[in-house]
Parts: C-alpha cells; structure tokens; sequence
C-alpha cells in the first residue's frame, strides 16, 4: 500500500492542528493561536505510520479567513489549490477533509467548498467533513450531527462522505479518547469518491494505536519542501571504515 495523502481544510482556528495532535497522541503541530507560531501560513505536511504497510501524509493547510464570504484573492485558497494541484500530479490525494466549528454553516464554508471539492477536484475525491468544539454537548457529540446532518445536505447542499464529531479538550466524560479513536479511524478508512453511501465512522469503538510521526517539513509551490525535522528520537551511526572491509554488511544486523 502506498502513502495516502490527506488534507485538512477549514478557518484561521477551526482546530486542524489539534486534530493532528490528537491523531498521533502527543503535539507535534503548533496552533495558530500559539506565542510565537511562525507556520500558521505555511502548508504543513506530518508524515506518519500507523504500520509497516500504512503510511500516511497529513497535510495542514493555511486557515481560510474567517468571513461570510471566501474572497477569490484569499491567499489560503490560492495555496490550498496549488497544494491539490502538486499532488494530482504526484502521488494523488485521498481524502479531504473539512474542518467546521460547531454552529452554522456559513458562506465561506460553502465556497471553499465549491471551489476545492466541485471544481478543483471535480468530485473525484473522497470528502469528510469533521465539527470541532463539541466539548460543550450534555449528551454525546453526534447529536450534532443527528440534528444538523440533514440540514448541511438539503439546504446547503454539503455532501459527504464521512464525517466526524470531536472535541481536542480532555473532559471527565472520555470525549477527547472518543473524538481521538474516531479521528484515527477516519484517516484509515479507505472511502471511495465512486461511493455515495455516508460511511457512518462516528462514533467509533475501534481502538487503534498512535502513529510514529517521522517527519514535519513545509511545502510551497515555488520552493517544494523547504523545511524538515525529524520528530522521533532517532540514533544516528556513522560507520566509517576503508573500502572492502563490510560496512555494508553492518547495516541489517543494525536494523534487526
């Protein structure tokens, strides 16, 4: 199996980089609201492995502005299409996910959908939807999705074809675990575009495990991956010797 290349789309603060933080266990994306954060502008990619077989990219976009309506100049969106762009060309894109608060669809969320989704992938993409800021319901998060599911389909016109209801707050309900198993189960889904049917993943009861994430690096259109850091605790070793004396030999007996 190859690597899955996944993007995350949605506002300045809708919580992308605490989705990711709670798909791997621990913070390796720094929020937008964080002192000092220099990357909230930059594509960011999370290169993770669940298994031997199943590599991952989680690619966080730049947050779209936080309006009624998507400006065609907005240069988040402009990033967002080339970054779509570069991996149809490439190793391809397999889910897109829209990150969305808890509330009402407003009209920015409907542009970027009809300009990222509709046209820029002409529905040949699988699309998740994923709400954030459900720490505050009194029952259990897929209510909202009980109550508004309908809604978002028949008077927006917001189709999907998975979707998820979180929270990135520890809670004493178990919310965050919860939100945590479903986030994971939804990146692994193999959901196919051809495939109408809503693939109900939420909530979830599978338990998986976190994944290693072994790379952080930016991505730009201009410059490609300008930026990379190794995020696990990896030891280097050098073996130095002179030519015909089985360096080479070394190396399997290192990575047993």
């Amino acid at each position: 199996m190859g690597v899955r290349n996944i993007v995350l789309i949605g506002e300045t603060g809708v919580g992308k980089s605490s989705i990711i933080n709670s798909i791997v266990g621990r913070d390796v994306a720094e929020s937008s609201n964080d002192a000092g954060n220099t990357m909230a502008s930059h594509t960011m990619c999370y290169s993770l492995t669940f298994s031997p077989s199943t590599h991952i990219k989680v690619w966080e976009t730049p947050g779209l502005q936080q309006a009624e309506t998507v400006a065609v100049a907005d240069p988040a969106l402009e990033k967002i299409q080339e970054l779509l762009k570069h991996l149809r060309t490439s190793e391809g894109v397999h889910l897109l996910i829209l990150c969305m608060r808890a509330g009402r669809a407003g009209n920015n969320l409907c542009g970027a959908y009809n300009a990222i989704y509709e046209k820029d992938c002409q529905k040949k993409v699988p699309i998740a939807l994923v709400i954030t800021k459900l720490e505050g319901q009194n029952s259990n998060m897929h209510t909202w999705w009980t109550k508004n599911g309908d809604t978002l389909s028949q008077t927006y016109n917001l189709l999907f074809h998975a979707h998820a209801c979180v929270t990135t707050v520890n809670d004493p309900r178990g919310y965050l675990a919860t939100s945590t198993r479903t986030l994971r189960e939804l990146v692994l889904r193999d959901i196919s575009a051809m495939d109408l049917s809503h693939h109900d993943i939420c909530p979830t009861e599978k338990d998986v495990a976190p994944p290693k994430c072994n790379m952080i690096s930016t991505w730009s259109r201009k410059k490609g991956f300008t930026s990379l850091k190794r995020t696990q605790d990896d030891a280097l070793i050098i073996v130095i010797g002179p030519t015909g004396s089985g360096k080479s030999t070394v190396r399997p007996v290192l990575i047993r």
